[in-house]
């Protein structure tokens, strides 16, 4: 586990995920759309020591697109959001 986690993910769509892809990441999915951003901050929510933090650039759909709604959600249920930042 980290106090930190800084990123700046790839985004884009995973095409054909596989079943295991799926299942681990369900509560970041929607509708099957599997966004490549969604899976990066997934996994910085579980590398994340209690406490520690998280940095992230996100775009825009980040804020209200319809394919991170469950990840929106996770984020709200498992973490604190401190600031958000739009350039």
């Amino acid at each position: 586990y980290y106090d930190l986690v800084i990123s700046n993910p790839h985004y884009g769509r995973l095409r054909n995920p596989s079943p295991k892809i799926l299942a681990v990441f369900a509560d970041a999915i929607t509708d099957n759309y599997v966004n490549k951003y969604a899976l990066f901050f997934h996994l910085a929510l579980y590398c994340a020591k209690p406490g520690g933090f998280i940095a992230f650039v996100a775009p825009m759909s980040f804020i209200a697109g319809p394919y991170l709604g469950r990840l929106r959600n996770k984020i709200l249920r498992e973490a604190s959001v401190l600031a958000n930042y739009l350039i």
